[in-house]
């Protein structure tokens, strides 16, 4: 027997009994109860009023602390105050999630990987190998070409400045830590494969493309879509 828990509706409460049937009465009785959380697949979160432009296509729910105005393509559910515009889910309110922030700050670390230094500054035409927490005090501006295996911990701000830039998480390592804002600039290529937080604003230039995050994207602003002055 599954029912669903009346103050969270992301947990299960599932009961189940097994007997043998003996002259009518039950023998051999056997009970288990269990509780079975099934949160949602939260592929984009932001803390502030979110416009998904017309080029976006997200496969998966989003959560949006204020509104949502979907311009481009929700494959999935929204949590939000507001929705604007149709998505291919159901619109829930944002209290109806109970799924938490991160805990991934500056001071991320992880027993399993090594960290090692990159930037702060500018990097390009580099192989970041094997996985580490790949860690920069400052700002950092990624060239052409750069991979960067594990993750990419970034105290103030990343530009995304050259073309087919990648970061692949290793297991269970984040792929993308910011603490202040992303920036994307009129680059072709850049793939985030695993988890990507961001303190500050995601910002990702209209001339961009091949931009995907594979995992999920939050973020404790928003998501913007900026033009070259």
């Amino acid at each position: 027997h599954v029912t669903r828990d009346a103050t969270d509706r992301c947990t299960y409460v599932v009961t189940c009994e097994a007997y043998r049937m003996k002259n009518a009465e039950k023998t051999g009785r056997s009970q288990l109860s269990a509780e079975l959380r099934l949160n949602p697949y939260i592929a984009l979160w932001t803390g502030a009023d979110l416009v998904f432009r017309p080029r976006c296509v997200l496969q998966g729910d989003v959560y949006c602390a204020d509104g949502v105005t979907n311009l481009g393509a929700i494959d999935g559910d929204a949590f939000s105050k507001v929705l604007t515009g149709s998505i291919s889910g159901r619109h829930n309110a944002a209290t109806d999630l109970s799924l938490g922030w991160p805990p991934v700050t500056s001071a991320y670390v992880n027993p399993d990987y090594n960290p090692a230094p990159i930037g702060p500054g500018v990097v390009a035409e580099a192989a970041y190998t094997p996985a580490r927490v790949w860690h920069c005090p400052g700002n950092l501006v990624l060239g052409n070409n750069v991979a960067i295996d594990g993750m990419l911990l970034v105290e103030g701000s990343l530009t995304v400045a050259g073309n087919g830039n990648r970061i692949t998480a290793a297991k269970n390592l984040p792929a993308l830590y910011v603490h202040g804002d992303l920036v994307v600039e009129e680059i072709n290529g850049f793939a985030v494969e695993g988890l990507a937080v961001v303190d500050g604003d995601v910002k990702i230039s209209a001339a961009a493309s091949g931009v995907r995050v594979l995992g999920a994207l939050f973020t404790r602003k928003t998501l913007v879509e900026t033009a070259s002055d």
